[in-house]
């Protein structure tokens, strides 16, 4: 999500509504008096250091929805010597911790600590669900794993299970990610073969990040639902990246009124979700039983696609809500992997003898035929490349400020002695532990360096190199942890390599400059844009050569 309206220094209501003199004075007037209540409130006894802001209950809510990385940094004082300290996201009290043991307990499943609260945040923005909708999730308390929660067991339907299984049966298993990285490879290759010339020409000139956001949406879109959403809505990429940089407040609930610009991304884009999903609704044989077993056919694309539409009609959900689990679908499988496979590459071309090591471990994952013609690629061998999987994790250790939040559920839960009120938030976040020097510190090499080395161990042979990160899983958890861990990473992580040794085994790259995203020169090199949430993309873009070589 990017917040690009909000100047330095100026995080103010009044520049985001200009429109009506009324809103901004029903804005200003709703601030007030909230400050005005939580500062007349007595404060909880025995709770930990509260995160310093300028607007009581104000100005920290404007930084967790638009700069997530500047409250982190303003945190980081106020810990001293502990592990726990708060902030309030407008009325709703957030406790962030950090280090092994407290992040350990969040990753655990567990009664007490629970994300289902965030998830109905997003179901009712991001998914679109009305009040029907929404208590088919709120009313089922049964949980989402297989076995229900105990006095639960005659739940039915079980709606938070269904949907943990949806994904768990179709997207994370190696069969079908296996079958969607190989539609998005092929799709892929075809995106690079009519966009770069082909061998022996000059070499074409374009800017890395704006090239990447457009191949891999496409390409993406093909395997995951099918040609046709192209076809239906030709626009429907730049409507995404719209929607992708105003989606922050959406994913938190934030009112319609509060961001009308937000939302309108969200209508934009969403009506072209649904555009698709009528037709392929119409025109799939559901009464074929190859089609409906099929890994991919071209109507949904992807099998977890026509599951999820069956799923859908058989809970009676609403169409808005039906459109909306499709759009948050397109947005968990895209919006992440794009900005890391970008950042991947910018990190090659500065560390050009790693690039070099990176492309002969992509060459011996091909599948060629018999006149040496690519045809295809082992991805299971791809990804288990041990230079690519250590560039790949510090891809995501350096540019993931993810958030792992979980409701408080029990009364007399503590955290360092603290009494942690029920219905309020703990959080741990990427954003400190992806950076503790204990656990990622090397000799010669800063924590905020790229150095993929630092993911390498010795193996059994002499010489050999193996990727390890041992004794690090409760500092590294860029795709969530427990019940509610991605389901989609297996994927993500195939998307992004395959995007890495497509480029790499198909071109010559050169860097040739930094850029602003706008195109023109930079005095600088890219940083992450701390206006986003979870993934942070790069601020400024990168000029590259490429010349066909397969």
């Amino acid at each position: 999500m990017s917040m690009h309206d909000f100047k330095d220094g100026a995080f103010t209501l009044v520049q985001t509504f200009t429109s009506t003199r009324l809103l901004i004075a029903a804005t200003l007037l709703t601030t007030l008096l909230l400050s005005l209540f939580f500062l007349l409130r007595k404060p909880p006894s025995n709770q930990p250091p509260r995160i310093p802001e300028r607007i009581p209950y104000i100005s920290n809510t404007l930084l967790f929805l638009s700069n997530y990385s500047e409250l982190i940094r303003r945190a980081q004082p106020t810990f001293g010597t502990g592990n726990i300290v708060r902030f309030h996201v407008g009325p709703q009290p957030v406790y962030l911790v950090r280090g092994q043991q407290h992040i350990a307990r969040l990753l655990r499943t567990s009664t007490a600590l629970a994300s289902e609260g965030f998830v109905l945040l997003v179901l009712k923005g991001m998914a679109q669900m009305n009040p029907s909708d929404l208590a088919k999730f709120a009313n089922d308390k049964s949980g989402r794993l297989k076995t229900p929660n105990p006095g639960t067991e005659s739940t039915y339907p079980r709606y938070w299970a269904d949907q943990h299984a949806l994904y768990a049966d179709f997207l994370t298993p190696a069969q079908h990610s296996n079958a969607l990285a190989q539609r998005y490879f092929l799709a892929l290759r075809e995106q690079l073969g009519t966009t770069i010339p082909p061998s022996g020409e000059e070499w074409e000139t374009l800017h890395l990040h704006t090239f990447t956001r457009t191949l891999i949406s496409t390409s993406a879109l093909i395997s995951l639902c099918g040609p046709s959403i192209l076809t239906l809505t030709p626009n429907i990429v730049p409507l995404y990246w719209d929607f992708d940089k105003n989606v922050n407040p959406i994913l938190y609930g934030a009112p319609r009124w509060l961001f009308p610009q937000s939302y309108a991304a969200q209508d934009k884009f969403y009506a072209g979700i649904e555009r698709w999903l009528d037709h392929a609704q119409e025109t799939f044989n559901w009464d074929d039983k190859s089609a409906l077993e099929s890994d991919w056919e071209p109507v949904f694309g992807s099998r977890l696609c026509r599951e999820a539409a069956a799923w859908l009609k058989r809970g009676g959900f609403s169409k808005a809500a039906t459109v909306g689990i499709f759009g948050g679908i397109v947005f968990a499988l895209q919006a992440n992997t794009i900005s890391i496979a970008t950042w991947t590459v910018m990190h090659l071309l500065q560390r050009r003898e790693v690039l070099e090591a990176a492309r002969e471990e992509a060459k011996r994952a091909l599948i060629e035929n018999g006149e040496g013609k690519t045809v295809g690629i082992d991805e299971q061998r791809l990804v288990g490349m041990t230079l690519l999987q250590a560039v790949f994790a510090e891809t995501l250790r350096l540019h993931v400020t993810f958030p792992m939040s979980r409701e408080v559920m029990e009364e007399g839960v503590e955290f360092e002695g603290y009494r942690i009120p029920k219905g309020a938030y703990v959080q741990g976040t990427a954003g400190i532990e992806h950076f503790d020097e204990e656990a990622w510190g090397e000799d010669g090499y800063a924590v905020r360096e790229f150095w993929p080395e630092r993911h390498l161990a010795d193996g059994e042979k002499l010489g050999e190199k193996v990727f390890s990160m041992a004794g690090k899983t409760v500092k590294f958890f860029p795709f969530g942890g427990g019940p509610g861990m991605c389901p989609g990473r297996h994927f993500a992580k195939q998307e992004v390599l395959l995007t890495i040794a497509a480029l790499l085994t198909m071109f010559e790259i050169e860097f040739v400059e930094w850029t602003n995203l706008d195109g023109s020169r930079s005095d600088r090199e890219a940083r992450n844009d701390e206006s986003y949430a979870a993934t942070m993309p790069p601020d400024r873009d990168a000029k590259i050569r490429l010349s066909r070589i397969d």
